[in-house]
């Protein structure tokens, strides 16, 4: 968390309600936005969205997609490559480590894997 603080001093002015949109995500926490302003109910909404959409530029935050049509959000962290399990039933999120070495073993040797998301989609234990 610290090294994202220094990052948010060298590319955004510092703020108070910019910290606190941070340290939302401070637990490894995936949420969109909307689940950002659940949380801070004293920022206003268009706040929340423009400072997310400034960290996800920054590359401070990444964009996910694990529902349909639904942004969610979590740190960026350097070589860290984590997927997502979604269970079909409860629709539990679950971080799953993936090495990119072996996604660049199943794609085909003329493509170059620059970036990849993957979701995963089955049952979790507690609705298998």
């Amino acid at each position: 968390m610290q090294q994202c603080r220094i990052i948010i001093c060298l590319i955004m002015r510092k703020s108070q309600k910019r910290e606190k949109i941070l340290e939302v995500f401070k637990d490894g926490d995936l949420l969109t936005a909307h689940q950002v302003t659940e949380r801070l109910p004293d920022i206003d909404r268009a706040t929340i969205y423009r400072n997310i959409a400034l960290y996800v530029e920054q590359g401070i935050l990444r964009e996910v997609n694990v529902q349909k049509n639904v942004s969610s959000y979590e740190i960026n962290k350097e070589h860290d490559y984590h997927q997502h399990f979604i269970c079909n039933n409860c629709n539990k999120i679950i971080p799953v480590d993936i090495n990119p070495e072996d996604i660049k073993k199943i794609i085909p040797k003329f493509l170059v894997v620059k970036d990849f998301e993957l979701n995963i989609k089955g049952l979790c234990k507690n609705c298998d």
